[in-house]
């Protein structure tokens, strides 16, 4: 099966596509998070999530992101980098049970982080390839998965397990910036003929009348492969969302007019 591509998230934006008829759906993606401070608060608050199958924070969006903790403060020169934990390991117990684990935690996704350098004035200095707790190992070994060698093996593989999260630039509708220029380009190359019904547009004026479909509804999917030249009438027959679509407002005297001039050919 062909894994799904990551959809853009605007709150605003998903709303008004959904009163248009799109059924918008989270997508679960890789997405760079900074260090943050942990509090037991936001143990009990579910922000953070510690469990034996990872350890999850949960961003303003609602999204869960898989991730690691570590020691916010330690004596790097005398102990060298400090361990990162991966699940509810016996460690990790130990401190929740205390209630000491206000802020001496920190939860990030990323290779490279900061620790606060107990021998050098509480500088925060730049870390990579963290240890993994010999506890985390013990509860991974124990479920026969792979056990990574250091922070940064863990974060290359939750990069191929998770799509990375891409950013596009989409108009109130949905479109990428640059689609009139894709669409037009595209109709042209069809010589405005419908890819369906074969229906021909020779008039200048009348071109708006064939519209650039997105076969698999994804609107920043503008890959040629997945663009078809319709005329209006069999864009509105694509599903029950185009059906719908078409049955109202502007798109409904669009195609009400398109009908009166070129019924009779269809």
């Amino acid at each position: 099966m062909e894994k799904e591509k990551p959809f853009y998230t605007f709150p605003k934006l998903k709303s008004t596509l959904n009163e248009l008829g799109y059924q918008i759906e989270k997508a679960k993606t890789y997405r760079p998070i900074n260090p943050v401070d942990i509090s037991i608060t936001n143990v009990k608050d579910g922000t953070i999530e510690i469990t034996d199958k990872g350890i999850f924070f949960k961003t303003s969006d609602g999204q869960k992101h898989q991730g690691f903790m570590y020691k916010r403060e330690y004596h790097l020169a005398r102990y060298g980098k400090p361990r990162f934990h991966l699940c509810n390991c016996r460690t990790i117990q130990d401190f929740k049970a205390r209630g000491s684990f206000n802020a001496e935690y920190r939860w990030t996704n990323k290779e490279t982080l900061q620790v606060r350098d107990m021998d050098d004035h509480y500088l925060d200095k730049s870390v990579g390839n963290l240890p993994l707790c010999k506890y985390c190992a013990e509860i991974l070994r124990n479920k026969q998965n792979d056990i990574y060698k250091d922070n940064n093996d863990f974060v290359k593989e939750l990069k191929k397990a998770i799509p990375q999260e891409t950013v596009t630039d989409v108009d109130i509708l949905g479109y990428t910036k640059d689609w009139q220029e894709k669409s037009l380009a595209y109709r042209e190359k069809k010589n405005y003929t419908c890819e369906r019904c074969g229906i021909k547009i020779t008039n200048i004026f009348d071109y708006g009348y064939m519209h650039c479909h997105h076969r698999d509804g994804n609107k920043i999917n503008n890959e040629e492969k997945n663009l078809e030249c319709l005329c209006v009438l069999c864009h509105s027959k694509v599903d029950s969302v185009h059906e719908l679509r078409f049955s109202r407002g502007a798109n409904r005297v669009w195609l009400q007019d398109f009908l009166k001039k070129y019924g009779r050919k269809k």
